[in-house]
């Protein structure tokens, strides 16, 4: 965001967008998931970069992301988190490619297990206007969509007990 002569930042309304993440194709490997969904247990959130895909810009600091599993089943949301910061290329996260990649950083607040997910068949049935694909990572979703997709994701019970158990004292 930028500061204006009086000093404010300009606010627009915060943003949803989707991410992938295929575990078959790289970026996480499931140990590091695992390692990330327990730090986050444990202190609260987990920061970290994630590829916009060909998004180079539209994303500020304080949108919402949202993760999804794709690939082999199951698929659905499975994290969630605030973004720190506009698009920034860096070096590729596949090492085959030599082309940057479009990245932003992320504080994860929340990252399922597979079988916690909130499955695709479920935001395909409960919200008008979710994609029944979505090709890329970092996919604006549009603001109804978002909002259906917020309220189903706080209301998902594993996320309200992945929440409780961050916020729990001696985690």
């Amino acid at each position: 965001m930028t500061a204006p002569a009086g000093g404010h930042p300009e606010e627009r309304e915060p943003r949803s967008f989707v991410l992938l993440w295929n575990p078959l194709r790289g970026g996480w490997s499931m140990e590091r998931h695992t390692e990330f969904a327990q730090h986050i247990v444990d202190a609260g959130s987990q920061v970290d970069n994630w590829s916009t895909g060909a998004r180079k810009s539209g994303i500020a600091r304080g949108d919402r992301a949202y993760l999804l599993r794709v690939g082999s089943a199951p698929r659905g949301v499975i994290g969630s988190g605030r973004i720190l910061g506009e698009v920034l290329q860096a070096p590729h996260w596949s090492a085959a490619r030599s082309d940057p990649a479009n990245i932003i950083e992320i504080d994860w607040d929340v990252l399922l297990t597979a079988d916690q997910l909130l499955p695709r068949e479920e935001l395909l049935g409960s919200l008008p206007g979710w994609p029944r694909y979505i090709q890329g990572s970092g996919y604006l979703l549009a603001p109804p969509v978002a909002d259906g997709l917020g309220e189903l994701w706080n209301s998902h019970p594993p996320t309200r007990d992945f929440r409780r158990r961050a916020a729990a004292p001696g985690c």
